[in-house]
């Protein structure tokens, strides 16, 4: 009887919440929305009539459809040499970043080795003093690491952060008992780490992907300091000087055409319009690859914060 009457009841009735979740639904809606929409307005003014975007605003779609500043954009070589040399920065930084942290963390979250308490101490301090930008350049500039892709990679090798977090993992994960089972067999330290600790530590490691990758892709002021051939420029760095040399452009022809107020909204819309195309740009390939590595990086997280 109870049932038959539940299931008259309209679906509102039928959820068990209360007025506080509704709320708590609402605020994250509303948050939701916050968030979300700076992104869709960039996307669609990025697809908008560059001189449509003076007069009129974008709200949910884009104003006089049009492809003109992602062809303005890519119409340059350039691009695509900064696409090509970010990807190889990523890659390759990702790549060293990741073994390094491993390699490092592994012995780390071991109890047994000596001195580890001080090396610690010395790894948590570097989270709170840095050298400065002109010790690390003259580092790099004596090491003879300027305009190659050693600079951009090796000073960022490892986070003491990222570093912390996967010895908190491993030593969490890998049980002592499983060390020494692999010792018993004949294996060595460097097979252990192959053979158990790598395999264990897949969640880490696409943790670690993504935050080293985030960085590398997103990185501009190293790149800026150490790189002063155009051709090693990553994607960050062409746009800028397409950007540079866009407001340039605007700045002449105030100063040389008759028409002022024509080209200066021609040159302000189309300034605007570049603007939005990079950043679409530079944040398309990180959208896709993020959903294949944010299972790992709620995973990763989790059991990097648990200990014994």
């Amino acid at each position: 009887m109870v049932t038959e009457q539940r299931q008259s009841l309209p679906f509102w009735r039928k959820l068990k919440y209360s007025g506080f979740d509704y709320v708590n639904y609402f605020l994250v809606l509303v948050f939701l929305i916050i968030i979300l929409y700076p992104l869709w307005y960039v996307l669609m003014a990025s697809f908008s009539d560059i001189y449509a975007l003076i007069d009129t605003p974008v709200l949910l779609s884009p104003v006089d459809f049009t492809l003109d500043a992602y062809k303005k954009v890519f119409e340059t070589n350039e691009i695509w040499m900064g696409l090509k040399n970010s990807l190889l920065y990523t890659a390759c930084g990702t790549a060293l970043n990741v073994f390094m942290t491993l390699i490092t963390a592994y012995p780390l979250s071991r109890d047994t080795i000596p001195g580890k308490k001080w090396m610690m101490v010395l790894i948590t301090m570097t989270m709170y003093i840095n050298g400065g930008m002109i010790p690390n350049y003259l580092v790099v500039d004596t090491l003879g690491m300027r305009n190659t892709i050693f600079a951009l990679i090796l000073p960022g090798a490892v986070s003491a952060y990222l570093l912390i977090v996967s010895i908190s993992f491993i030593k969490s994960t890998v049980p002592e008992s499983i060390i020494e089972a692999a010792r018993i067999d004949g294996c060595t330290h460097f097979q252990t780490f192959c053979r158990i600790i790598v395999p264990l530590s897949v969640p880490l490691i696409g943790v670690l992907s993504l935050q080293y990758g985030l960085n590398h892709w997103n990185s501009y002021t190293s790149a800026l300091i150490y790189l002063d051939e155009r051709n090693m420029y990553p994607l960050q760095l062409v746009l800028r000087e397409i950007l540079i040399r866009t407001e340039v452009s605007s700045m002449m022809n105030d100063i040389m055409t008759m028409s002022y107020e024509i080209d200066y909204e021609q040159q302000v819309a189309l300034r605007e319009g570049i603007k939005y195309v990079s950043m679409v740009v530079t944040s398309v390939p990180l959208l896709i690859i993020y959903p294949f590595l944010n299972k790992f990086f709620a995973k990763g997280l989790v059991l990097g914060g648990v200990k014994e």
